[in-house]
């Protein structure tokens, strides 16, 4: 790479980092400097430390939702326990108003494996007022969660009106589980009902039995 070339990655990189630290002016995805911001957030989650959380979490705020969201995903690859906690801030709807970015900070967290990320997501699944966000972290607790969560799930997907909360859930409890189970999300409201009341003794039992043949394993 030629010695001007350096100079321009450099000059790019630190204009990304200036609109990272707040120092834009209000803009959207059609800003010729949204690549910049963008690229910069992409350095900004290979550096892995609390600093570079801290800046992610500010620029997932950013008013540009592409950029929220970009922010918002390296949030979820950055080893730090802080950054559990930034986007916990996200699922928030007292934080964060747009579906999308919290959407994306669902599946940020469902790539974790930490017990508090765990936590968030049961808890988005139960009180988000987006269906396509409950639906997402309905899908990531299948991801990180255990045959505890099964109880939660199968009553989740009961209870919730949104056809795709009721897939995603019964989705997470096959992951699970490794079980299928006859629902179909194509059919009638009473015939889905029916399928999912039946779910709920079935799952529960199937999930019980496996963590008791699990714990006999694990006392040989």
């Amino acid at each position: 790479m030629s010695s001007a070339q350096q100079w321009r990655l450099v000059c790019a990189f630190c204009l990304g980092l200036l609109w990272l630290s707040g120092c834009s002016s209000p803009g959207d995805t059609d800003s010729p400097d949204l690549g910049e911001r963008l690229e910069a957030i992409r350095r900004l989650a290979d550096e892995a430390d609390d600093e570079a959380v801290e800046r992610l979490a500010g620029a997932a705020r950013h008013e540009d939702t592409r950029t929220a969201c970009e922010a918002v995903w390296a949030l979820g690859r950055a080893p730090r326990q802080s950054a559990v906690r930034a986007l916990e801030r996200v699922v928030s709807v007292k934080s964060e108003s747009r579906p999308r970015v919290r959407q994306t900070a669902v599946m940020a967290l469902g790539r974790r494996k930490e017990p508090r990320a765990r936590e968030v997501l049961l808890e988005v699944a139960r009180t988000d007022p987006e269906g396509a966000v409950r639906a997402e972290a309905a899908a990531a607790v299948g991801k990180v969660g255990t045959l505890d969560d099964v109880p939660f799930l199968t009553d989740l997907a009961a209870a919730d009106p949104s056809v795709a909360v009721q897939s995603r859930a019964v989705g997470a409890i096959e992951t699970l589980t490794g079980y299928r189970f006859p629902y179909d999300s194509r059919a009638s409201e009473e015939q889905r009902r029916e399928a999912l009341e039946r779910l709920k003794e079935d799952a529960r039992r199937i999930a019980e039995f496996q963590k008791r043949f699990e714990q006999r394993e694990a006392g040989r």
